[in-house]
């Protein structure tokens, strides 16, 4: 991912969390960081392209959602699907 796109994203979430400016964008990013790999290990041979495909977008967005609230196990059991269906459509 570009890191004009990461910025985008944590611009994205922070106005979607209403996040204070006092919530530092180095967290924000460690986690679309994180996101990314988790979603990009899904599909080793291709991964998301997150400018363009929205859906995987929104996933990845909720994954930083959850991460910042500290609820990963819970993201996993909301999302199962979701993310099986990403890894369907980049097969």
């Amino acid at each position: 991912m570009t890191e004009t796109t990461r910025t985008q994203i944590v611009t994205e979430v922070r106005e979607e969390l209403g996040l204070a400016t006092s919530v530092p964008s180095t967290l924000l990013e460690q986690y679309i960081k994180e996101g990314e790999a988790r979603l990009n290990n899904l599909v080793k041979d291709k991964p998301f392209d997150f400018e363009v495909d929205l859906v995987s977008r929104a996933l990845l967005k909720n994954y930083v959602r959850y991460a910042y609230w500290g609820a990963l196990d819970e993201f996993n059991i909301r999302y199962r699907g979701d993310l099986y269906d990403a890894q369907i459509r980049n097969l």
